[in-house]
């Protein structure tokens, strides 16, 4: 999984991170994930809960807001996907922080987490007008 981290660890700070890999009980959500997710329609049951919730998040009337993360060079979320994002999605930001591919809350933790908190009171204001 470390080709998905931009930024480079020093063999101090990847053994930290390694740590609660090395324990096949802690390893179990992480390889339970890959394999749930549907492939040409199987299994149906998640693929029903995939088509569900995107029917609820592109739906132009949804209440409740959402915010994506994107990095450059990104992996799940690139910049055109996060433009089609703001442009197409109600209720819906999207916020970019900074170099990094998959894990952003690692590559950019200060900016992921400040990014967050602006979102969130900017939300809970907005809702109490």
């Amino acid at each position: 999984m470390i080709e998905h981290i931009y930024r480079r660890m020093n063999q101090e700070a990847f053994q930290y991170w390694r740590e609660p890999l090395m324990d096949p009980i802690c390893r179990k959500a992480n390889l339970q994930m890959p394999r749930d997710v549907p492939i040409d329609g199987q299994p149906a049951d998640v693929c029903a809960s995939y088509d569900k919730y995107n029917g609820w998040f592109v739906n132009p009337n949804k209440k409740v807001p959402t915010l994506c993360f994107y990095a450059t060079p990104g992996a799940v979320t690139i910049e055109s996907d996060a433009e089609w994002q703001q442009e197409n999605i109600a209720k819906h930001e999207t916020s970019w922080v900074g170099p990094g591919i998959h894990f952003l809350q690692e590559e950019n933790p200060e900016a992921w987490g400040r990014q967050m908190r602006d979102w969130y009171l900017r939300i809970t204001k907005e809702q109490t007008k």
